[in-house]
C-alpha cells in the first residue's frame, strides 16, 4: 500500500499526495473514515471497492444526503478517487488530470446534460458536494 512505500524512503511526492486526495475524496462521498471499523477494520478504499463489486453503489454514497445526487456523477467522482487512491502510484493520474476530469464533472452538472433523480432539480447536491470540496479554486501540487 502507499504507506509502506512511505515507510520504505519517508519522501512524499506529487503521486503521494494524489492518493491522499482520492482517499479525502472517498471521505467525502462516503462520510466515512478512511479506516472502517466493523468485524474487522478495513480502508476506505477495499470498502467502497467492495460494494462497487456487489454491485450496491446506494449504500457508497453518505446517507446524509438522502438520494439527492445524481447516480451517474457519483459514480464519475468514486471512478475519479479510487484512480487516484490506486494501490500502484503508476496508476495514479496527475492532479492536472484530476483537475482536467473534476471540470468535466462540474460542467456536466453545470450544464444540465445529467438528469436529476431527485425533485429539486434547482438544489444539486454533487453540485454542492463539488463547490464545497474546491469552492472554485484548483487544488495545488507540492
Amino acid at each position: 500500500m502507499f504507506h509502506y512505500r512511505y515507510y520504505q524512503t519517508s519522501k512524499l511526492n506529487e503521486k503521494s499526495d494524489i492518493y491522499s486526495f482520492g482517499i479525502v475524496m472517498l471521505e467525502l462521498i462516503t462520510g466515512k473514515s478512511p479506516i472502517i471499523d466493523g468485524l474487522e477494520k478495513i480502508s476506505i478504499v477495499s470498502w467502497v471497492q467492495s460494494r462497487i463489486e456487489k454491485g450496491d453503489i446506494f449504500q457508497i454514497v453518505d446517507q446524509k444526503l438522502q438520494g439527492k445526487y445524481d447516480i451517474n456523477s457519483v459514480w464519475k467522482y468514486i471512478e475519479i478517487a479510487l484512480s487516484c487512491a490506486s494501490h500502484y502510484s503508476t496508476q495514479r493520474p496527475s492532479m492536472s488530470d484530476v483537475v482536467m476530469r473534476l471540470k468535466e464533472c462540474q460542467s456536466s452538472i453545470s450544464s444540465n446534460e445529467i438528469p436529476r433523480n431527485y425533485e429539486d432539480p434547482t438544489q444539486s447536491s454533487t453540485a454542492m458536494f463539488h463547490d464545497s470540496l474546491f469552492h472554485g479554486t484548483n487544488p495545488s501540487v507540492r
